[in-house]
C-alpha cells in the first residue's frame, strides 16, 4: 500500500509519466531520483522505496528495482579481471570474471540476474529550425539537429535488451512521441522543444527524420 503522499507531489509524480521521465542514479550514486519538472524526486534511498517511489511504480506499473540498479554499467577494479556493480546501498559486487584460458567472462549469480535484466540505451535526434531574437526585434533562424540528451527530461532513453531491435525502437518513438506532445505549439503550429534565447522547434516542413540511435548494447 503506498504511503501518504501530498496531491501536489503524486501530480508531479503522474507529469513525470505522462512524458516518459525515467528513474536514474543521482551526482553521489546512491538510491534513484526521478526527474519531476525543475526538480528531482528521490524514489529509492538506503532505506529502499520512499513514498514517492512506491506511487512512482504503482502509477507508471514497472516493476520496482530489486537490490540494485540494472541500468548501471559494470566496471572493474584496477589489477583485476573481475566485473563489477554498485549495488542501490552503494556496496559492489562481482558480476563475472574474465577465463583467460576460454577466452570468456564467467558470471556470478549475481552476474546472471543483471545481464538477464540489462538495458539498451537510445538517443533521439530531432531535425530543427533554431530563432534568435536579433536586437531590433527580427529574427534570425537556422536549421540543426537537437539530441535527447539535451533535455533532461529525457537524456538517454533506456530500453530492456530482450526487446528486438524493432521492439526497441518503437518503445523509444512511444517516449519520444509522448513527451514531444505535451510540448507548447508556436503559433507557426510547430511544437518548442527549448524555449530561450535559441528557441529549438520542430519543422513540419522539414524532409529530414527523426533518428533512433543506439547508444551501446550489454
Amino acid at each position: 500500500m503506498t504511503q501518504r503522499l501530498r496531491q501536489n507531489v503524486k501530480a508531479q509524480i503522474d507529469a513525470a509519466i505522462s512524458v516518459g521521465a525515467q528513474p536514474k542514479a543521482p551526482r553521489n550514486g546512491l538510491g534513484l531520483v526521478l526527474p519531476s519538472g525543475a526538480r528531482f524526486r528521490t524514489i529509492y534511498d538506503k532505506k529502499g522505496l520512499t513514498a514517492a517511489g512506491e506511487y512512482y511504480y504503482e502509477k507508471s506499473g514497472i516493476p520496482p528495482p530489486g537490490k540494485f540498479d540494472f541500468q548501471q554499467d559494470p566496471f572493474r577494479k584496477p589489477g583485476t579481471r573481475s566485473l563489477y556493480i554498485k549495488l542501490l546501498d552503494g556496496t559492489q559486487k562481482k558480476v563475472s570474471t574474465w577465463d583467460n584460458v576460454n577466452r570468456e567472462w564467467k558470471l556470478t549469480k549475481l552476474g546472471k540476474t543483471f545481464f538477464a535484466k540489462a538495458v539498451d540505451r537510445y538517443t533521439v535526434l530531432w531535425p530543427v529550425k533554431i530563432q534568435l531574437t536579433r536586437i531590433n526585434g527580427s529574427i534570425f533562424e537556422r536549421e540543426d539537429w537537437l539530441p535527447s540528451t539535451a533535455i533532461e527530461a529525457l537524456g538517454e532513453i533506456e530500453v530492456p535488451k530482450n526487446l528486438t531491435e524493432t521492439e526497441q525502437r518503437h518503445r523509444v518513438a512511444q517516449i519520444e512521441r509522448t513527451w514531444r506532445e505535451q510540448q507548447p505549439v508556436a503559433p507557426d503550429g510547430n511544437r518548442i522543444l527549448i524555449s530561450g534565447y535559441e528557441t529549438h522547434l520542430t519543422d513540419v516542413s522539414d524532409n529530414r527524420r527523426v533518428q533512433y540511435n543506439k547508444l551501446s548494447v550489454r
